[in-house]
């Protein structure tokens, strides 16, 4: 009986490591949402291979990278300091030449005494993450001219980003109707048409990011015309993504050359992509 009894429990023990086990009980998987961001890729950065961010976040900390640590700290180096989430370290030793685009690379440090040393790369951010949140978005912009050409003057402009490589003036050519108001044809006239084909011809502009424009760490947004004229408007801080989100809910694209004779700003705020011919 003593026997009959022990096998039965042992083939209920047996049978149980078989049991899909309760949603209640079960360990979390590792999801999207635990890992640096929302879609990941790989690439080689110095001759290592590092995980590369290509979606942030929706919401909450658009980048992910765990908490610090003195032994492993988490940050931007500017060319000069180590930029963290609780500020900027000084730095020491060999390694830190190695990083070509220190803008765009999330670092991981071990800080010593106060100073961060030992960089290895732990995240690199590609372009497409950066522009995504613009995709499906409109600008209802003003574009302003520094000195017009005859018969020109300031005007609206509806500026859209159908994909993470280009931005389309969408009223350039045809007027549209944006909650209520009817955005005219921005080359409705002969005048207009001449002094705007040049920028806006073609109806596409390059949609761009640099990491670093100006400095290692001036994050921007670049709109590029055919015809060699861009714009810019600043991008996201990477060192705010680490607590942040990256939502843009304006943008404001300044020429990035002399501005005469060429329209000098696009600036207005975001919202979903919507209108119809007005």
């Amino acid at each position: 009986m003593l026997r009959r009894a022990a096998l039965a429990v042992g083939l209920i023990a047996l049978l149980a490591t078989f049991m899909p086990t309760p949603a209640s009980a079960a360990p979390m998987p590792h999801r999207a949402r635990q890992a640096p961001c929302a879609e990941m890729g790989t690439t080689k950065v110095a001759g290592s291979v590092v995980p590369t961010c290509r979606r942030f976040h929706p919401s909450g900390a658009a980048v992910r990278l765990p908490a610090d640590t003195p032994a492993a700290t988490y940050g931007l180096w500017d060319g000069q300091q180590m930029r963290t989430r609780s500020g900027s370290l000084q730095v020491s030793g060999a390694g830190w030449d190695a990083f070509s685009q220190p803008g765009q690379v999330y670092l991981r440090v071990r800080v010593a005494n106060g100073v961060a040393v030992d960089p290895t790369p732990a995240l690199l951010v590609r372009s497409r993450a950066v522009l995504m949140p613009l995709v499906g978005q409109q600008a209802v912009a003003r574009l302003r001219w520094l000195s017009p050409p005859d018969g020109v003057t300031d005007a609206p402009v509806v500026l859209r980003f159908p994909n993470a490589r280009t931005a389309t003036v969408a009223t350039y050519r045809r007027a549209l109707a944006v909650k209520g108001t009817c955005i005219a044809a921005l080359a409705g006239t002969p005048a207009a048409a001449a002094a705007y084909a040049p920028f806006f011809g073609d109806g596409r502009l390059g949609l761009l990011w640099f990491s670093g424009m100006h400095m290692p760490v001036d994050s921007q947004i670049v709109i590029d015309s055919p015809s060699g004229p861009s714009w810019m408007t600043a991008g996201p801080a990477l060192i705010d993504l680490l607590d942040e989100p990256w939502r843009p809910g304006r943008v404001s694209f300044s020429i990035h050359a002399n501005p005469i004779g060429t329209p000098a700003s696009i600036t207005g705020g975001l919202a979903r992509a919507s209108g119809r011919p007005c």
